[in-house]
């Protein structure tokens, strides 16, 4: 006997299935990072038919089943075949590219597959500024430019300091969209850890606490934080860099040198959940990068109610702009980080609280993983659009 209400019940959810924007992402890999799972799949997986491929075979555990996971052999020639047979066999209103090498590669696999066509409705999202890729990365970028559809900045200062040749071969199909924080899950992370995190009062410790989160490279500039730090000559302080990279060595040996107190703690990687809590219970977040695209460590920092200094850099003055509680100074001035960090060690509890309020309201006023998901939204109900009238 047919059960009508289960079988009219499939056949709404495959009516479903069927009238969601179908969009293929292009990624490296899926970690806790990976802001192509974090900002653009989780946040969307009822929301469109996803699919997602990568290039190395990393991948946290856990991936929602809705989402259709096609995982790389860790090479390039190993992409290029899966990619170009899920071009071939699939149907997909968008495919969207998340960094300048997977989208050159989606170009490869598109004449291997015969399907140029697809290249229309293409994405290619620039998560930092062009300026600062090494040179190799430049040249990818710049052949992505070249074919890729639709080219969007992760932030207006991205957009402004595009190379000018860049713009000659892409200018009429360039825009930006924000990134914006979760602030959903960071809100439920936080709720559901309450108990260890002491949510009373997070920041009444005797330990004044300076976070770091990123990767430890030249371009994240770590070790003007911990000399400025150092230099602040802050009592009952703590010092915590969440991240790794090459210069971990080089940090290492300084810390030795600089870190009489030990208070300088190297966390490394933890999952993201942690570095949420770590966020809610510090006292003062710190980003001494000489460049980004649109920091997502900066603004969770501001939604986890955490005060910080950043670097004049363009990205950080758009975050900032208009905002008079966030210092700016200059990437490699010790003098006036120190100078910043020791004032807000001086200041009582309860103001560095009310400051963190004012980070949250400001991310959530300006900086929304919902608003910038509608935008993403409107571009893909645009590409869709187009290709259904061709």
């Amino acid at each position: 006997m047919i059960d009508l209400d289960t079988t009219i019940g499939a056949a709404a959810m495959q009516h479903d299935l069927q009238s969601r924007i179908s969009v293929l992402h292009l990624a490296h890999n899926v970690s806790e990072t990976t802001s192509s799972y974090n900002e653009h799949i989780l946040p969307n997986i009822e929301k469109y038919d996803l699919a997602l491929c990568t290039i190395f075979d990393q991948v946290v555990p856990n991936t929602p089943s809705a989402l259709r996971l096609y995982v790389g052999n860790n090479s390039t020639l190993g992409f290029i075949t899966l990619l170009s047979t899920l071009l071939r066999s699939g149907h997909f209103d968008v495919i969207h590219a998340h960094t300048p090498h997977t989208a050159v590669l989606l170009v490869i696999a598109s004449i291997w597959a015969l399907r140029l066509d697809l290249l229309r409705s293409s994405v290619l999202t620039v998560h930092s500024s062009i300026r600062i890729y090494k040179t190799r990365n430049q040249i990818l970028a710049f052949l992505a430019f070249l074919f890729i559809g639709h080219i969007v900045h992760c932030s207006k200062s991205s957009y402004d300091s595009l190379p000018w040749l860049f713009k000659v071969v892409s200018d009429y199909k360039r825009t930006y969209i924000q990134n914006g924080v979760d602030l959903e899950r960071i809100d439920r992370t936080l709720a559901n850890a309450r108990s260890l995190l002491a949510e009373s009062m997070p920041h009444e410790s005797d330990v004044f606490t300076v976070v770091s989160v990123g990767r430890l490279i030249h371009i994240k500039n770590p070790l003007t934080l911990l000399k400025g730090y150092t230099l602040s000559q802050i009592e009952h302080a703590k010092l915590i860099f969440i991240g790794q990279g090459d210069l971990l060595t080089s940090l290492e040996h300084e810390i030795d040198i600089l870190d009489r107190d030990h208070n300088v703690e190297l966390a490394g990687l933890i999952s993201r959940e942690d570095v949420f809590g770590s966020l809610r219970t510090a006292d003062l977040f710190v980003s001494t990068s000489y460049g980004e695209g649109l920091p997502y460590s900066v603004m969770e920092a501001m939604a986890c109610q955490c005060p910080v200094i950043l670097s004049d850099i363009g990205p950080h003055r758009e975050i900032a702009q208009g905002a008079d509680f966030i210092p700016i100074i200059e990437p490699d001035d010790v003098q006036a980080l120190a100078r910043e960090i020791h004032k807000f060690s001086s200041m009582s509890a309860a103001e560095r609280v009310k400051i963190g309020k004012r980070c949250r309201q400001w991310v959530a006023q300006y900086f929304s993983l919902s608003s910038m998901n509608q935008q993403y939204a409107e571009l893909y109900q645009k590409i869709s659009k187009k290709q259904v009238m061709s």
